[in-house]
């Protein structure tokens, strides 16, 4: 089982190479996340229903749903949004910054899992699903207002579109304008 799930990772981190070049980054995110959300939500309310082999059978597919997803928008994108959208002064203290928090996140996760997964502690089970999509909705909410597609511009062009207060979310209404203003 876990070969497979490492196949389908592998699988969904090379299919993210070409969806990255030839749509932008916030849609990728954007759909990357509410698929997510979709699968968490799924697995929570799968196990709502009674145990059985077939309901079982039901979280796990969705789990590798849910990871093919994740290996096929978000978790490669983030490499390329992380670097692409800080100002140019500040590129390298905010991907530390933001490399740190991932760190600490991981360590977080790593020890509230298995508090929520295991029988003998909380017991949660695959209702541990409706938690994580919590999460998912919340990042979802936040990437929708705070990440800009940065898909064919510049550097410079992304700090002037900061420096003028455009909206994350209206940074491709832009592209064309903001091009010629440098010049």
């Amino acid at each position: 089982m876990t070969l497979g799930l490492y196949a389908i990772a592998f699988v969904g981190t090379v299919l993210s190479w070409p969806l990255i070049n030839r749509f932008g980054r916030r849609t990728i995110y954007l759909w990357g996340m509410t698929g997510i959300v979709i699968s968490l939500l799924l697995v929570g309310f799968i196990s709502l229903a009674p145990v059985t082999s077939g309901s079982s059978w039901a979280i796990g597919a969705f789990l590798l749903v849910f990871t093919f997803i994740y290996d096929s928008t978000v978790g490669p994108l983030t490499y390329v949004i992380v670097p692409e959208t800080p100002s140019s002064r500040l590129r390298h203290k905010t991907v530390v910054l933001a490399r740190n928090a991932y760190n600490i996140t991981c360590i977080w996760t790593g020890v509230l899992t298995p508090y929520m997964l295991n029988t003998t502690a909380w017991n949660w089970s695959a209702k541990t699903g409706f938690f994580w999509a919590g999460f998912a909705i919340l990042c979802l909410i936040w990437a929708y207002f705070r990440i800009p597609e940065t898909k064919g511009f510049t550097f410079s062009e992304i700090d002037v579109l900061f420096e003028e207060g455009v909206p994350a979310r209206k940074f491709a209404a832009h592209r064309g304008e903001v091009a010629e203003r440098i010049r």
